[in-house]
């Protein structure tokens, strides 16, 4: 497969693979408000005391703020614990104005974010597609093994006005249909598709650094890498984020890069973990991982279908009458991590 060229022009653009495990305690935030009218959302968990994982956080009370005296209060997700959604035309991003969250925890501690303000939307992303190939990677028991593989790049357009300094993230977000077996029955019932969620392996984003520039165009951005298997047996979308964000936010996401390559995952230590934008008030030595971030963003979207595929991928869930054993997702398709019955608005 032809390797594609990244060029910008007079900027840097990395990538990064960020992990948000770690044992000891701490809270971890990670939200963002942007422009429009939601809704907004935060993810609120704690680190274990033993072990290298993170647990959900529920019956927060979580309010967001603008400096213009608005407020609206978050509710938690009946189906998603330790999640918090800000509804649909309760508070209105706007660029230039600023926004912090206040979060209540259910022992009476209180974060709060520091206020950030909302950035232009100064990036438009003109495409995104695909090249299918191959790729090489060691099994359970460290044999090479290849497998097919689907890379997705965007082209996108950075508009920096002289004495502006701009700062992105690039963020990907996957989901695709799986259809359940759909058995004979009298009733000629057909059982209800889920839509499962997928990211990008290790959590991979991009940065993009324009302190350097005063215009830059992206070309050939490689911004995900998902293996075929079963999640390319009917639409698969990419969703592309372009984020949009404030200058303490990019140096945030650039020290946790560093750490990164110095030690393999921000809580190892040394160095310290890396504190965001999130403190608690009456103890601010205390350390608060994650980020609520006030950004401007950009959505391009584009779907692979099973025929754009280089590869023919075998269709376990197809009906066959000499078939007597299914794997489970076939079965019950919410039994795969991250899937709903619920399809989204753009599908």
């Amino acid at each position: 497969m032809a390797l594609l060229q990244l060029f910008v022009f007079h900027g840097c653009i990395e990538v990064i693979d960020f992990d948000t495990e770690r044992d000891g305690g701490s809270i971890v935030i990670d939200g963002s408000v942007t422009e429009g009218t939601g809704p907004f959302a935060i993810r609120l968990r704690e680190t274990a005391s033993t072990d290298r994982i993170t647990y959900p956080v529920s019956g927060a009370l979580i309010t967001l703020f603008d400096d213009a005296g608005n407020s609206g209060a978050y509710q938690e997700s009946a189906d998603d614990p330790g999640r918090y959604i800000l509804p649909s035309g309760v508070m209105t991003g706007i660029p230039g104005r600023a926004y912090h969250v206040e979060i209540e925890m259910p022992n009476g501690r209180i974060y709060q974010s520091e206020p950030e303000t909302m950035p232009r939307l100064a990036g438009v992303q003109d495409s995104i597609y695909f090249e299918f190939g191959f790729k090489d990677f060691l099994n359970d028991i460290g044999n090479p093994v290849t497998k097919p593989i689907v890379n997705a790049y965007i082209n996108a357009a950075i508009d920096q006005q002289p004495g502006e300094d701009l700062f992105f993230k690039w963020d990907v977000e996957e989901v695709y249909l799986l259809s359940p077996t759909d058995f004979p029955d009298p009733f000629g019932s057909i059982p209800p598709p889920c839509f499962v969620y997928e990211y990008p392996s290790g959590q991979d984003f991009q940065l993009f650094d324009g302190r350097e520039s005063r215009s830059a165009a992206v070309q050939g951005l490689r911004v995900a890498t998902q293996i075929v298997g079963f999640n390319f047996t009917e639409k698969h979308y990419f969703s592309v984020y372009q984020i949009g964000m404030t200058e303490k936010a990019f140096d945030y996401w650039s020290k946790i890069r560093q750490t990164v390559a110095n030690v393999g995952t921000i809580f190892d230590t040394p160095p310290a973990p890396v504190q965001g934008n999130v403190f608690n008030p009456s103890d601010p030595d205390e350390t608060v991982l994650g980020y609520f971030g006030v950004e401007a963003r950009d959505t391009i979207r584009a779907y692979v279908l099973p025929s754009d595929l280089h590869v023919t991928v075998l269709k376990e869930c197809e009906y066959r009458p000499w078939v007597n054993d299914y794997p489970d997702r076939c079965l019950d398709c919410l039994s795969v991590p991250n899937s709903t019955h619920k399809r989204p608005d753009f599908f």
